[in-house]
């Protein structure tokens, strides 16, 4: 196999994560974690065990995301690690720190509803109520995973702007809106109140979605030029 092969069979790889790693949550958000805590605290207590299984999928899919952001991390540290070794490494190790956030939060739901569907000594009415504020901040604790999200992309998207394996306007918006992303999630932490108004939420998040389709969707169908870098800027 040359390396063009290779940097190309990686490139559509990574591009084939990077849409998963857009519309998968978004599906899990909308389908079944939205339905199960958009309620007050009885409908998500009753939620957690009437719908058991449902929220047994969410932290599957969830676990899922983990492992193939970890994957996606190695293809993009594999393709942009001749442009850059050094910042190469520190946007892989931000991707897997991203990704283990994922699977804690992953984990801390898998607890909570085991607490819920398998009580123990402790009074059912204190524990479901206590479970389902938790499950209700679900979303909340994706915050700290997005700073890393937010860095981890924009490095990667930074070297192949350098690179030039992908038209640079597509890694100019993407390292703009994994910056944006960055911002508010920094925000959610320092300010919150702030960071859930519709247009700061829009202005944060609708580049990454489009950067994310257009980068993804460029990457397979078109790989990534792989002519030897680096190469002088066309005159």
């Amino acid at each position: 196999m040359t390396d063009a092969t290779s940097k190309s069979r990686t490139a559509r790889l990574a591009g084939v994560l990077l849409l998963a790693s857009l519309f998968v949550p978004a599906a899990n958000w909308v389908f079944v974690l939205a339905p199960l805590t958009e309620g007050t605290l009885t409908a998500t207590a009753t939620a957690m065990v009437t719908h058991a299984g449902m929220w047994r999928l969410a932290i599957a899919t969830e676990t899922l995301m983990a492992v193939y952001g970890i994957a996606l991390g190695l293809l993009l540290y594999t393709l942009v690690e001749p442009v850059d070794r050094t910042l190469a490494r520190v946007g892989l190790l931000l991707k897997v720190a991203e990704s283990v956030l994922v699977a804690v939060i992953a984990l801390s739901t898998f607890a909570t509803l085991q607490m819920v569907t398998h009580p123990t000594e402790l009074a059912a009415d204190p524990l479901h109520a206590f479970a389902a504020r938790f499950l209700q901040l679900h979303s909340t604790m994706y915050v700290i995973s997005m700073v890393f999200l937010g860095l981890a992309s924009a490095v990667f998207f930074g070297l192949l702007y350098r690179s030039r394996y992908i038209p640079r306007p597509l890694a100019a918006l993407g390292v703009v809106a994994y910056l944006l992303v960055f911002g508010s999630a920094l925000v959610g932490v320092l300010a919150p109140q702030y960071a859930t108004m519709r247009g700061v939420e829009l202005i944060a998040y609708l580049p990454s979605i489009l950067a994310e389709i257009l980068i993804g969707g460029w990457l397979v169908w078109r790989g990534v030029d792989v002519r030897p870098w680096p190469r002088p800027a066309p005159g």
